[in-house]
């Protein structure tokens, strides 16, 4: 049996979302790991939320507003007040199954080397699951077995092939943040990359090949946010390739791929989209930046026919195109 002597940290973003919350915190209060302590940041502080919240907003130790902070600054503020020795930073609508938590601290009691550990999760809307096991990197851990516990040798590409947006599958621990933190509170997100690669230099990245988490896919907000997800994707991707030094060479090859996938999905919604202005100034902001290829000279050409695609109430249903679904997907999770 796991000795329950460490605090862990939850850190949970919300926008209003009662039910999503409240399902967040059923599934850390119905943790078999029970030494935690809830913090809960929200855009507004209203009595209605918490009216929705019920009997769970006994449960949450600390509140903070966000108002027009960037989430990096909050997160540095509520780390500041954290007395968990690990953390785990969620948005409303992750859920971690009741076992997750006790096997992510058992793997980090047993891997001192580790600076965090992830694992795979599954992607679920209002109607169920839409992708059960959304493991990044695949081809990486072919040679695993299902449930079983690592350490990743290749960080770094497991970073540059996959969104970096990981906080909600990892558990991470605080003494490695705060010997090498804060989080960088200019930037919009609270992903750091710079910060993960620091720590990077020192301790290793864990993982379990088995599905622990579960993430809330909301359509219509990802559509909504699209352009601000794949811009922060496109400069994450350019900035590793252009100004940190992690091998560059090494890793310039898989670099120059991931960005060429992330503008061609971000041209293809554009056009989809009879966003013809939009698309094209993409289009010639690769090939000004990287390469001028048949591929995103045909995009060119193709925006000036965009208003020939036909919307589905207004909006183009990405849904339609399986390819593009999977790289919304990659982008948000």
């Amino acid at each position: 049996m796991l000795h329950q002597t460490d605090k862990v940290t939850f850190i949970i973003f919300s926008r209003d979302q009662g039910e999503l919350l409240k399902s967040t915190l059923v599934s850390i209060l119905n943790q078999t790991y029970k030494n935690i302590e809830v913090f809960l940041i929200v855009n507004d502080l209203n009595n209605k939320l918490f009216e929705e919240l019920g009997v769970y907003k006994h449960k949450i130790n600390f509140t903070l507003n966000q108002k027009n902070s960037s989430r990096a600054k909050i997160l540095n503020e509520s780390l500041k007040n954290a007395t968990g020795r690990y953390f785990a930073v969620l948005a409303a609508g992750d859920v971690w199954q009741p076992g997750a938590l006790a096997q992510k601290v058992d793997f980090l009691e047993k891997n001192k080397n580790a600076f965090a550990v992830c694992s795979d999760f599954d992607v679920f809307n209002k109607t169920g699951i839409i992708k059960n096991s959304f493991f990044q990197f695949k081809d990486f851990f072919e040679d695993k077995h299902a449930g079983e516990s690592f350490l990743i040798e290749e960080a770094h590409s497991y970073f540059i092939n996959s969104c970096h947006k990981l906080f909600s599958m990892m558990l991470i621990r605080n003494e490695v943040y705060l010997f090498h933190g804060p989080f960088d509170e200019r930037m919009n997100g609270y992903t750091d990359f710079d910060l993960f690669f620091k720590m990077l230099s020192k301790y290793k990245l864990g993982c379990i090949k088995k599905v622990l988490v579960g993430k809330f896919f909301d359509a219509y907000k990802i559509s909504y946010y699209l352009n601000y997800n794949i811009k922060e994707r496109i400069l994450y991707l350019d900035y590793l390739l252009n100004d940190f030094a992690i091998g560059k060479r090494k890793y310039e090859k898989e670099l120059k791929y991931q960005i060429e996938k992330n503008y061609f999905t971000w041209i293809t919604y554009l056009i989809k989209n009879d966003e013809a202005v939009a698309a094209r100034g993409a289009a010639v902001e690769y090939m000004q930046k990287y390469l001028v290829s048949p591929g995103f000279l045909w995009l060119f050409v193709k925006s000036g026919f965009s208003h020939q695609v036909k919307n589905i109430k207004g909006r183009y249903d990405y849904f339609k195109m399986d390819q593009l679904q999977e790289d919304l997907l990659k982008l948000n999770y």
